[in-house]
C-alpha cells in the first residue's frame, strides 16, 4: 500500500485565507421526464490560512452527487442552494460554498422543444442562505411604436379617408428578437422559476418556436404589433409585474433587462433596470 502525501493539507508559505476556491465550467446533462436539460456548473468554498489548498474532488463529487439523483423539473430552481448544501457537508474545514448555474433547458410541448435558459446564484454559509437569485431568460418578438405611428401618420396622409380607422388598428413597424431575462431574489426559497417564466409570457408571450405553422405565425405577428413596446416598456412591464405577483419581500431585489436584436439597425437597442420589490410596488400604473 503507498501512502501518498495529502499536500492540500499542508501549510502554506503565505498564510492567507482564500475566499473562493474551486471548480469551473462543469457540464452536466439532466433528462428530466420528457424535458432535458444541460448545465454549466461552477462551484466554490473558502479555505483557512492554514490550508495549502482544497479537496478539487469533493467539488466535483458534490455536484454529481446531487445532480445524480435530481428528477424533478418543477424544483430545478433549487439545484444551486442543494450543490452548495452538499459540499458545505464535504468541505469541513470551509465555512461558506457558492455556486454559479446556467442551464440550457428544453421543455416538452406536445410536438417541439421551447427553449429557456435559467440562471442561478447561490451562497451558503453553516447558519443560513447569504444569496439565492433565480433568473430566467428567452427570447420574444417586439415590434417598435415609434416606427408605427409614423408609417400610421404616412399611410394616412397618403389615404385620408381612411384616417379615422387606422387610429384603431396596429400598422406597419419593423419587429426584432428580442432577449429578456428577469432575475429575483428568493430569499425565502419559495419561488418556482417556472413563475419567472410566467411572468415573461404574461408580458411578451411565449419563447420564440422554430416549428411554426400559417396560424401561429400570424398570430405571434398580430399579437405583437397590437401591443408594440420599445425595450424601455419591457424592462419596466415585466419588473412591475414581478413584483406585484411574487411572494418576496420588500426588500428582494428585481433585475430585468431587454435587448433586442434590430432589424432596422447594424446595432442592438438595450435596457436593464434593478428595484427593490417594494420600490415596484409603490409605482402605480397610469
Amino acid at each position: 500500500m503507498i501512502d501518498f502525501l495529502d499536500v492540500q493539507k499542508e501549510l502554506p508559505s503565505i498564510g492567507v485565507r482564500i475566499n473562493r476556491v474551486g471548480v469551473k465550467k462543469i457540464n452536466f446533462p439532466l433528462k428530466l421526464g420528457e424535458d432535458f436539460a444541460f448545465l454549466v456548473i461552477d462551484l466554490f468554498v473558502d479555505i483557512p490560512e492554514t490550508r495549502k489548498g482544497a479537496d478539487m474532488s469533493r467539488a466535483v463529487e458534490s455536484i454529481h452527487k446531487v445532480l445524480n439523483s435530481w428528477s424533478d423539473s418543477e424544483r430545478i430552481g433549487e439545484i444551486g442552494i442543494a450543490i452548495c448544501d452538499e459540499a458545505l457537508s464535504r468541505f469541513n474545514y470551509s465555512e461558506k460554498s457558492e455556486s454559479y448555474i446556467e442551464i440550457n433547458y428544453f421543455k416538452r410541448e406536445k410536438d417541439r422543444y421551447l427553449e429557456y435558459k435559467i440562471y442561478l446564484h447561490s451562497i451558503k454559509n453553516r447558519l443560513n442562505t447569504l444569496k439565492n437569485e433565480i433568473g430566467m431568460s428567452y427570447v420574444t418578438m417586439t415590434a417598435c411604436p415609434c416606427a408605427m405611428e409614423t408609417t400610421r401618420a404616412l399611410i394616412s396622409k397618403d389615404n385620408p379617408e381612411l384616417s379615422d380607422y387606422l387610429i384603431s388598428i396596429p400598422t406597419v413597424t419593423h419587429n426584432q428578437r428580442n432577449i429578456i431575462k428577469l432575475f429575483v431574489e428568493n430569499k425565502g426559497n419559495n419561488i418556482s422559476i417556472w413563475q419567472l417564466a410566467s411572468i415573461i409570457e404574461n408580458v411578451q408571450g411565449r419563447p420564440l418556436d422554430s416549428l411554426l405553422k400559417r396560424i401561429d405565425e400570424g398570430n405571434l405577428v398580430y399579437r405583437a404589433h397590437k401591443n408594440p413596446r420599445f425595450v424601455e416598456d419591457v424592462v419596466r412591464e415585466i419588473a412591475y409585474v414581478a413584483a406585484n405577483s411574487l411572494a418576496i419581500p420588500d426588500e428582494a431585489k428585481i433585475r430585468v433587462s431587454s435587448e433586442s436584436d434590430e432589424s432596422i439597425h447594424p446595432h442592438n437597442a438595450f435596457a436593464e433596470l434593478e428595484l427593490s420589490a417594494g420600490e415596484l410596488r409603490r409605482i402605480s400604473r397610469k
